[in-house]
């Protein structure tokens, strides 16, 4: 942990599983080994969870959007859902059914409120959650986008961290 290893590379490195690890945080803790202040925020506030915080496991990171996103897929033009988080390689969306696996065309409408044009991204469904009655939450991985899919996609997230309209999840 000092040597600054993530927790990502910490379990690899000792082929431990995230529960172990903040059982080790917690020991050291215990054992005055480290201090609060030497563990970062995001471990700190998972000591008691149940997992290590996903983000910290992503390749890529992902930005939590406030503002209103909204996006579509080709498939289905008449159901309009709200972009969650965004990375370069995938989106989180609310709002939108689908079953993990679906593959779809997702349009993400940032023309509307940015100076972006409308971005048109392959994805495939990773994950869903519905429950009692509320909008499905989506995880999509990016498949596939053209280059200038690509780079409305960096503007985009570039645009929305200017605006103040993104929490980094680093």
């Amino acid at each position: 942990m000092r040597s600054g290893l993530t927790e990502t590379e910490l379990m690899e490195k000792y082929r431990i599983t995230s529960r172990c690890l903040q059982n080790l945080y917690r020991k050291l803790l215990k054992a005055n080994a480290i201090s609060r202040h030497e563990l970062r925020t995001d471990v700190r506030a998972c000591l008691y969870a149940n997992t290590v915080e996903v983000h910290s496991l992503r390749t890529l990171p992902r930005e939590s959007v406030i503002c209103p996103l909204l996006t579509y897929t080709t498939e289905d033009t008449d159901t309009i859902g709200r972009v969650m988080d965004i990375s370069l390689g995938g989106v989180g969306t609310i709002g939108l059914p689908a079953e993990a696996g679906d593959e779809r065309t997702l349009i993400i409408a940032a023309d509307k409120f940015f100076d972006v044009s409308q971005i048109t991204l392959s994805v495939v469904c990773r994950w869903t959650k519905s429950e009692n009655g509320r909008p499905p939450i989506a995880g999509w991985e990016i498949l596939f986008s053209s280059r200038e899919s690509e780079q409305a996609l960096i503007e985009l997230i570039r645009s929305l961290s200017s605006e103040g309209c993104v929490i980094p999840q680093a």
